[in-house]
């Protein structure tokens, strides 16, 4: 039966996420019983030709889930499956990757306001997305109009469909979505600092001097920001990839661990001078690189325990597909 599961999985791919677990295990006890009523016929079990050529005859993934999907004022139910996949293929996969590792790098080395630059780059990414939002909708509607033939699902063969992974575990979408606006606001913040932190600035009364160390990791730091970014985009438009979110958050909180802890090794990281008071400002300084100290200890076990988690995560469901495989082979 993995053909069926592979089968009912791209149909589940196509559906809403709300109606997607009941939609498939109707469509599934239909299927299986079909099934069932051909091998009592045959006095046999079916092999995978047969089974392909039952779920053939229901029909493409694709057009299967336009079924049961409402009807769309623009883009039919045959189309809409179809529009959904374009969709997500250019607003997750294409834009988001020209925009981190070409537009934005450009605009970044080539400007002068490096936090004006992010979130110009930010906005930008958002009016091409919706640009290319419509452009593909009002092509699906003019295909729509005009019944030109699609040849997605003309010609496929279920035993072409691509294995279900193991387990149904997937990232939160709050937890992915947390990850881009964390990654923006603090990429955002340090670039900031980069560019004002350099010399010396006044808060009120007190001179505040930032620590050489900071200079010396100001470009690892913005690394580790940033990284916060794409991942929390793949969380977002492939939420069952766990194992590749697990290899990256375990990279990176290794590269935040190493850095924290080059960090906790300095001197101090700030010292802070209150000219009418001399005392007073070493008093100050003393409480607040304590207070920083404290910080990055913090970070450091915060990190370290994520760290284990998902390299726990990952050891368990490696250990379930070991096993899955030695029983298959037995």
């Amino acid at each position: 039966m993995d053909l069926l599961e592979r089968y009912l999985e791209a149909v589940r791919r196509a559906l809403p996420q709300a109606q997607a677990d009941d939609i498939v295990a109707e469509l599934g006890g239909d299927l299986r019983q079909q099934m069932e009523d051909r091998e009592d016929a045959l006095g046999r079990t079916l092999d995978d030709d047969e089974v392909a050529a039952i779920l053939k005859q229901r029909g493409h993934p694709l057009k299967v889930a336009s079924a049961y999907l409402p009807k769309q004022f623009l883009i039919g139910p045959e189309l809409y499956p179809t529009w959904r996949f374009v969709v997500r293929l250019v607003l997750g996969w294409i834009l988001p990757p020209v925009f981190a590792f070409i537009v934005g790098p450009v605009r970044f080395l080539t400007g002068h306001h490096h936090a004006g630059v992010i979130l110009t780059t930010f906005g930008s990414l958002l009016q091409a997305e919706v640009f290319a939002l419509g452009w593909i909708t009002l092509v699906f509607a003019i295909l729509e109009r005009t019944h030109l033939p699609l040849s997605i699902t003309a010609k496929w063969d279920p035993r072409t469909l691509p294995r279900v992974s193991s387990g149904l575990q997937k990232v939160p979408r709050a937890t992915a979505i947390g990850d881009v606006i964390t990654g923006v606001l603090s990429t955002t913040c340090w670039v900031w600092v980069m560019q004002h932190g350099s010399a010396p600035f006044w808060l009120g009364a007190a001179e505040f001097t930032a620590a050489p160390v900071w200079h010396t990791l100001a470009w690892p730091i913005l690394a580790t920001t940033l990284a916060s970014i794409p991942l929390g985009w793949i969380a977002l438009v492939r939420p069952y990839a766990v194992i590749l979110r697990s290899v990256s958050r375990i990279a990176l909180d290794l590269a935040s661990g190493v850095i924290a802890t080059i960090l906790l090794r300095a001197d101090g990281w700030v010292s802070i001078a209150v000219p009418s008071s001399p005392a007073a400002g070493t008093e100050v300084t003393k409480w607040v690189n304590l207070m920083i100290g404290i910080s990055l200890l913090i970070t450091i076990v915060t990190v370290a325990i994520d760290a284990i988690w998902h390299a726990w995560g990952l050891l368990r469901r490696t250990g379930r597909k070991s096993r899955g495989l030695a029983g298959a082979l037995r």
